[in-house]
């Protein structure tokens, strides 16, 4: 019976194991902004990390593994270390994916990591005091008095996201989003269930069940959200750009503005008829990369508006800083141009990519979201202007500089 049980036990941790690798590899071609994309590469880490010391303990208390007091203190320890981090990473990560306001506030740094960071020191000062876990003659896991206070701390990550995902509800109109942002405070749930039935019962080892349903769902929705990829250059198409703007508007105020920079690739379609319209394809993904370059430099959304226009959209806080240390949009076009003039080199395109590109700034949550995407497209249409008038000036003229 206890062969059979350990083969079970060691199947699920290996099946898990093989997905969340799956995820790790495939998770780097979403569409997810680049803070999405980087917390969820590290929660899949965590989890990794977390079975993999879930299987050592499994070997240990039924297969043929043998653990010395000190191994089993330790692996112990960092499994419950790994549970607060991936509840810390989900958290930070639900809370991006569904733009709340108080990602962009500096409290919610100050506050992110508190939680995980009591849980290391109950773990470590359990190393001497015994007073969060110990074990029995038997090596079974037996919570100590003050086992469960870093149950609830764990559990302030997922009471704060559904109360502020409650607070936000009333005021969301669109259905599709609040569906959206209920469901990704849900998919924590099961994981927390499966948590809590493994404390109460330190016997069976099915908390990595309830993480995999979790990753399971959210990467399932991330990949239904393809829809809203753009099929040529993989960045956010014109759908889920709307639906972002309308949602990004509403969060912003005086002191936390955004700034939504309007592209266009210059004579583009002069590219097309000289060189052909599988050239001017691959142009335009090599303005998409550089793009991409670009929003990674400053945790922005990016998307092809259509044709050969794209918008980006960033925060002031992730903006470079001139030098009186106010953000200054013409530093991230510059950075802009040297990425697209890199990247066109390197792929050896046959001639030089020109993209005019105009920024307006955004502090008012009631804005209208088209009403800003046409004053950039106005700004953007400025700098076009000035580079047909001498090309020579470019590079100096564009984003309205």
């Amino acid at each position: 019976m206890v062969d059979r049980y350990f083969f079970i036990c060691m199947l699920i941790d290996v099946s898990c194991l093989i997905y969340a690798a799956f995820v790790l590899l495939h998770v780097r071609h979403s569409t997810m902004r680049e803070s999405e994309r980087g917390l969820f590469h590290w929660m899949i880490v965590a989890y990794l990390a977390f079975i993999v010391i879930d299987m050592l303990l499994v070997n240990r208390d039924f297969g043929p593994l043998a653990l010395p007091g000190l191994g089993l203190v330790t692996l112990t320890a960092l499994k419950r270390i790994l549970v607060s981090a991936i509840a810390c990473l989900w958290f930070a990560y639900a809370t991006y994916r569904i733009d709340a306001p108080w990602a962009h506030a500096k409290s919610f740094r100050v506050f992110l990591p508190i939680p995980l960071l009591s849980v290391v020191l109950l773990v470590l000062a359990n190393l001497e005091t015994g007073l969060m876990f110990s074990f029995g003659e038997n090596g079974q896991v037996t919570l100590g008095p003050i086992g469960i206070l870093s149950v609830c701390i764990d559990a302030v990550y997922l009471v704060v996201m559904a109360l502020g995902t409650a607070r936000l509800l009333p005021h969301e109109p669109s259905h599709y989003r609040r569906k959206d942002m209920l469901s990704v405070v849900a998919r924590a749930v099961p994981a927390f269930l499966l948590y809590l039935i493994e404390l109460r019962f330190p016997g069976i080892f099915i908390m990595s069940i309830g993480y995999f349903i979790t990753i399971f769902m959210e990467f399932t929705s991330i990949q239904d959200t393809r829809i809203y990829a753009d099929a040529l250059t993989g960045l956010n198409n014109r759908r889920r750009t709307d639906e972002y703007l309308s949602t990004r508007v509403r969060a912003v105020d005086e002191e936390n503005p955004v700034c939504l920079f309007f592209y266009d690739v210059d004579h583009f379609k002069q590219v097309n008829d000289q060189l052909g319209h599988i050239e001017g394809d691959w142009a335009l993904q090599i303005v998409a990369d550089a793009l991409k370059q670009t929003a990674a430099s400053c945790d922005g959304f990016i998307a092809r508006w259509g044709g050969d226009e794209f918008v980006l959209m960033a925060d002031a806080a992730n903006i470079p800083r001139d030098v009186l240390g106010e953000p200054n949009p013409r530093e991230l076009a510059a950075f802009f141009d040297n990425a697209l003039a890199s990247h066109s080199g390197q792929q050896h395109f046959p001639e030089p990519i020109r993209v005019s590109q105009g920024w307006v700034w955004c502090g008012d949550p009631h804005a209208d979201p088209a009403a800003l995407v046409k004053s950039a497209d106005q700004a953007m249409y400025r700098a076009k202007q000035k580079t047909y008038a001498d090309i020579q000036r470019g590079g100096e003229v564009n984003g309205d500089r």
